[in-house]
C-alpha cells in the first residue's frame, strides 16, 4: 500500500463554474502542492482538447461532443489507475454535466467534493478571461455567452444548497 493511500481517501473534485471564475488554476495550485506531498492528482478538462499546438484555445462547437466524451474518458482511466485525487475541471452548471463524472466516482468508491465558484461581476469574467500574449489559452467567451452561463448557473444553484428544503418550489 502506497504512502499516499494510507493518508488520503481517494477523492474526486468537480468544478462547477463560468469561465474566468479561477477554476483552472485553483485546480493547479492543489495539484502541485498535493503532489509536492507525494499525492497523486490528476486534472480533466474538456477545454484541453481545444488547445491547438501553440495551446491557443480554440473552440469549435461541432468538436464538443467528441471532447467532452474524450475528457470523460481520460477521468474515467485516472479513476482506474487509482489515482488519488482526480479533479474534473469543467463549467458543470447544470447538474446533468457532472452526472457522469460523479455516477463513476462513486461506483469506484471515491469520495466526491463539489467546488461551487460563485460568479465574479460579468465585467471581472469578461476581463480575465481574455486571451494575452502571457495567457493565450483564455477563453475569450462572448459577453451574451457568459450572462447565458451565469443564468444556467443561478437556475441550478438552489439545487446545489445543501440547507434549502427539497421541497422549495420557487422555480
Amino acid at each position: 500500500m502506497a504512502a499516499s493511500e494510507k493518508i488520503f481517501q481517494k477523492t474526486v473534485i468537480i468544478n462547477r463554474a463560468i469561465p474566468g471564475s479561477g477554476k483552472t488554476t485553483i485546480s493547479r495550485c492543489i495539484k502541485e502542492t498535493l503532489e509536492n506531498r507525494g499525492i497523486t492528482v490528476s486534472i480533466h478538462s474538456t477545454d484541453d482538447y481545444f488547445l491547438t499546438e501553440t495551446k491557443t484555445y480554440q473552440f469549435d462547437a461541432y468538436k464538443l461532443a467528441e471532447n467532452h466524451a474524450k475528457n470523460l474518458q481520460s477521468f474515467q482511466q485516472a479513476i482506474e489507475r487509482r489515482t488519488d485525487l482526480v479533479i474534473c475541471d469543467n463549467t458543470n452548471l447544470a447538474p446533468w454535466e457532472a452526472e457522469p463524472y460523479a455516477t463513476y466516482a462513486r461506483a469506484h468508491h471515491y469520495q466526491i467534493i463539489i467546488i461551487d465558484y460563485v460568479p465574479r461581476e460579468l465585467v471581472e469574467h469578461l476581463v480575465v478571461q481574455q486571451a494575452t500574449k502571457n495567457k493565450m489559452d483564455a477563453h475569450n467567451s462572448p459577453k451574451k455567452e457568459l450572462v447565458e452561463m451565469m443564468k444556467r448557473y443561478h437556475k441550478y444553484h438552489k439545487y446545489l444548497d445543501r440547507l434549502r428544503p427539497s421541497c422549495d418550489n420557487d422555480d
